[in-house]
């Protein structure tokens, strides 16, 4: 009964196809057929030729994307007493180890790789193979035998080279979405070697082809969006135009001619209040403009409103709303003015109204002086309240 199970276990073993794989002589990454009639069933011994990566292929790769791909070849010397043995160089002249050896390391190839065979050149023949693992349905392995179809199994250009190059590199483009299997393919004489390594190509991002959207659709789609963008960016514009002629406007510049006496009256009636500044030197930089610009800009009851200033040495001046009750030392001096602690609360919360309000519209420190007095930066007007200078 035991022979009976032993015989049915043979015979189901026997019956199970052989896996297609790399590895079967050894434990390496590469392996060597015959040049002529190779396939997956008669692999030979490489007989001390070897192969190995130096810069492997990704483990993930775009589809479409270009990379490149390093490897090396190495004979030992047992490889050329081997040779010999096996026949495996075809040139006549080659007829013990060190003419095999001279032949593999200093024999110059033909400049056009096409040109290249076994009586002139030792590999004759270096490139890289791609197969699609899913589209090698007559095939175990991606082996040097599949020929290049352009389409699924592709091949890069071919080269040819001596042993003494060592190193040799492709440049690679796979397609097709999946995992693939590349190798690397060389020629010596009558035997020929492949290296293999496997990569997962990512599929490209999807196309989403022509928009269905019809001419009309698109333009009453894209007018409006584009009025919009245009009339931000012509906003945007007018107010960077309008802040830079503020800045190098000057027709807040009085004449100083004009002024005779600290209070005068502008063309429109109004009274201002003119304070002369002490100084020999004076020039209208542009930092001097961007505080003019600010101080043109402030707008509040509790401040006094800048009209204008006076800019030739020796007249510098500046010319400011016009309080008639003078400074707040003068009221605080003034005894026919009753002062009472309401009234010194109404005039500090003011005080501090004006400073938030400075700090908040003014970016530099700029201050104007006082109008109407020599006062503490304070000026009463007729109500009285107190205004900011």
């Amino acid at each position: 009964m035991e022979k009976e199970y032993s015989v049915v276990f043979l015979l189901l073993m026997l019956s199970i196809p052989p896996v297609g794989s790399w590895h079967d002589l050894d434990n390496s990454e590469y392996d060597c057929w015959p040049l002529d009639e190779p396939n997956q069933y008669n692999m030979i011994d490489c007989g001390g030729l070897e192969m190995s990566w130096i810069v492997r292929p990704p483990e993930e790769v775009k589809s479409g994307q270009v990379f490149s791909v390093t490897y090396t070849v190495t004979a030992h010397d047992a490889f050329y007493d081997w040779a010999i043995k096996k026949d495996v160089f075809p040139h006549s002249s080659i007829v013990d180890a060190e003419a095999a050896r001279w032949f593999c390391e200093h024999q110059d190839c033909p400049t056009n790789w096409r040109d290249a065979d076994g009586e002139n050149c030792c590999i004759h023949h270096a490139n890289i193979h791609s197969c699609p693992i899913r589209h090698l349905a007559t095939y175990r392995i991606c082996g040097p035998w599949i020929p290049d179809d352009g389409n699924i199994f592709t091949h890069t250009i071919s080269t040819s080279g001596t042993m003494a190059q060592t190193n040799w590199t492709s440049k690679v483009v796979l397609v097709h979405a999946g995992l693939t299997s590349l190798i690397a393919h060389i020629r010596v004489g009558r035997m020929q070697v492949a290296l293999e390594a496997k990569s997962t190509v990512l599929p490209p991002l999807a196309d989403c082809g022509e928009c269905p959207l019809t001419l009309g659709t698109k333009l009453a789609i894209g007018l409006p969006v584009s009025l919009v963008c245009l009339c931000f960016i012509m906003t945007a514009v007018w107010l960077m135009y309008q802040k830079q002629k503020l800045l190098w406007d000057e027709s807040w510049i009085i004449d100083f001619t004009l002024i005779q006496q600290q209070a005068i009256l502008l063309s429109d009636g109004r009274t201002v209040a003119v304070k002369r500044i002490q100084t020999k030197t004076f020039s209208l930089s542009k930092a001097v403009r961007e505080e003019v610009k600010q101080v043109r800009e402030l707008d509040h009851p509790n401040l006094c409103k800048f009209f204008g200033g006076c800019v030739e040495v020796p007249n510098i001046a500046i010319v400011t709303e016009y309080c008639p009750k003078g400074s707040l030392s003068d009221v605080l001096l003034n005894d026919d003015i009753p002062l009472n602690w309401g009234f010194s609360t109404c005039a500090y919360q003011r005080e501090i109204e004006n400073y938030y309000y400075c700090k908040k519209k003014m970016k530099t420190s700029t201050r104007i002086s006082q109008a109407g007095g020599s006062g503490s930066g304070e000026a009463a007007d007729k109500r009285p309240l107190f205004r900011a200078t």
